[in-house]
């Protein structure tokens, strides 16, 4: 076997191995149209609603799926859960509001559709590890340069 042979063989297989391992992956390989569809719906939907709702049953329902199916889908898509895709974007919004904003947590808590500001610091302080008054001091020590007051 010559070596540009062998090299595109050795390449072959490197691939083969890559594909194996992505299949075993709990996300595993895209699926079918369906569910890439299914998702890219459902994703869109989060981004309209996520201030409105949390539930997968209630993008579910406004699909027109099951949740079980919003979960297979965003599963093979995103490699989360329905909700867990849910709950990534509304942490993603309270921390940019939380970082780039003087917005205080109950003004946040209204807009992303927290019955309370209560709710809201139970609700990140489950998911980030500390509470939204934490996170907002934390983000702005590391953007302040050093020697700023």
């Amino acid at each position: 076997m010559a070596s540009g042979e062998c090299h595109i063989a050795v390449l072959r297989h490197l691939l083969s191995v890559l594909v194996l391992r992505l299949a075993d992956r709990p996300g595993g390989l895209p699926s079918t149209t369906e569910d890439s569809d299914t998702f890219r719906r459902f994703r869109e939907a989060v981004e309209h609603d996520f201030t409105k709702t949390r539930e997968v049953a209630d993008y579910a329902r406004n699909l027109g799926y099951s949740p079980r199916m919003l979960t297979r889908a965003t599963a093979s898509a995103a490699g989360t859960s329905a909700k867990g895709f849910i709950d990534e974007r509304v942490m993603l919004e309270a921390k940019r509001r939380l970082a780039h904003s003087d917005e205080p947590a109950v003004r946040i808590a209204a807009h992303l559709g927290f019955s309370s500001a209560t709710n809201f610091s139970k609700y990140f302080q489950s998911r980030a590890g500390q509470s939204p008054i934490q996170f907002r001091n934390a983000s702005r020590q590391v953007s302040r340069p050093q020697g700023e007051p």
